[in-house]
């Protein structure tokens, strides 16, 4: 994270569904997904210390209109801060708190501290306008559909 938040060329779309105790935060690209319980870790701790995930562990709350996500136990050095987790590596002790406040009945403002003494100086910030497009539907990841690449990639290799 915040890899699946970050723009890329194709599949950046997001969906935002609220429930009674929990947010999901889905996400076009790979479709990821992020089930957030909403009790600020009070009544779901965070995972172990040990136990670590690709997207962390993540618990929310709200700060007025804002939503406020926590997350920790990330998997350390197996994926980066960057285009398709590429990026700069982290530390498993990366602390990751994202913010999303609705601007207007369109617009949603995307915020994220990403803390990691480990990896980097001082905390860094990410800022990022989102709009609502009904006009755009979220698609299927399908890398492969209608291609022959799965066939012809292995006979290609050997």
């Amino acid at each position: 994270m915040p890899n699946p938040v970050m723009p890329a060329g194709y599949g950046s779309f997001y969906e935002v569904v609220q429930g009674q105790d929990s947010v999901a935060l889905r996400y076009e690209m790979i479709h990821e997904h992020r089930i957030v319980p909403i009790d600020r870790g009070e009544h779901r701790p965070h995972v172990g210390e040990h136990v670590h995930l690709d997207l962390g562990d993540a618990r929310g709350w709200y700060e007025g209109s804002s939503l406020v996500i926590e997350t920790t136990n990330f998997l350390g050095d197996k994926n980066g801060i960057g285009l398709n987790g590429g990026g700069t590596p982290h530390s498993a002790d990366m602390v990751l708190t994202d913010k999303w406040t609705r601007t207007a009945p369109d617009r949603m403002e995307y915020t994220a501290t990403i803390n990691d003494p480990q990896t980097w100086v001082s905390p860094w910030p990410l800022r990022m306008p989102l709009r609502l497009n009904p006009e755009f539907p979220m698609y299927e990841s399908g890398c492969h559909d209608g291609t022959y690449a799965m066939v012809t990639m292995p006979t290609a290799s050997r």
